[in-house]
């Protein structure tokens, strides 16, 4: 558990870190009467493209560019891969069980049913893992919830809970609320909230 932790913490913190430091450009360029030069907007037009927005508009964007709980980033990698022993985070560095419906970008789960077709995506390193998983919670339609919820604890000055949040990911797992009771054991259990 302990090398598991040493080895996501600062994949976390590093994502989390360029996450944020998009966001602070974004909140610069989002001024009342800026306009923006030819390069400012190339730059805007690019992360929206990296983050899957239609918007181009800085204001707009800063709903999907958001650092994640780092207590809930580790929990969830941890419930995910079984603190790293997995079949997937070994043989495809895949510590989210992120799903992939190609097959070259993927590994085939063993017990999956015969009608099933999606792959368990894979990874070059642990740190594409991770950003993957970051960029899935901030664009899919699927954890809109989750960021509305992550906008109103920022916009009340509140820190950013794992523990919290993690109710608004019901849909990240097919086991939906017993899922949300293992990452939030995890959590407690673990002592995560000192890394937020």
């Amino acid at each position: 558990k302990a090398l598991f932790i040493k080895t996501i913490l600062p994949l976390a913190l590093a994502v989390n870190d360029r996450l944020k430091k998009y966001r602070d450009t974004l909140i610069e360029l989002d001024q009342p009467n800026r306009t923006l030069t030819v390069e400012e907007r190339q730059w805007v037009k690019s992360i929206a493209k990296l983050h899957k927005s239609p918007d181009q508009v800085p204001g707009k964007l800063l709903s999907r560019i958001g650092p994640l709980p780092v207590d809930l980033i580790i929990a969830q990698a941890a419930v995910e891969s079984g603190w790293g022993t997995s079949r997937y985070s070994r043989e495809g560095n895949a510590v989210f069980g992120q799903y992939t419906f190609d097959e070259s970008k993927g590994l085939k789960p063993k017990n999956r049913n015969k009608n099933d077709e999606f792959f368990i995506k894979k990874f070059r390193n642990l740190s594409e893992s991770v950003r993957s998983y970051l960029k899935n919670i901030n664009t899919h339609l699927a954890y809109a919830d989750f960021r509305e919820e992550r906008k109103k604890l920022r916009m009340s000055g509140e820190n950013l809970s794992g523990y919290k949040l993690v109710n608004f990911l019901k849909d990240y797992s097919e086991r939906r609320e017993s899922y949300i009771k293992d990452v939030k054991e995890i959590i407690s259990s673990n002592n995560f909230q000192k890394y937020d």
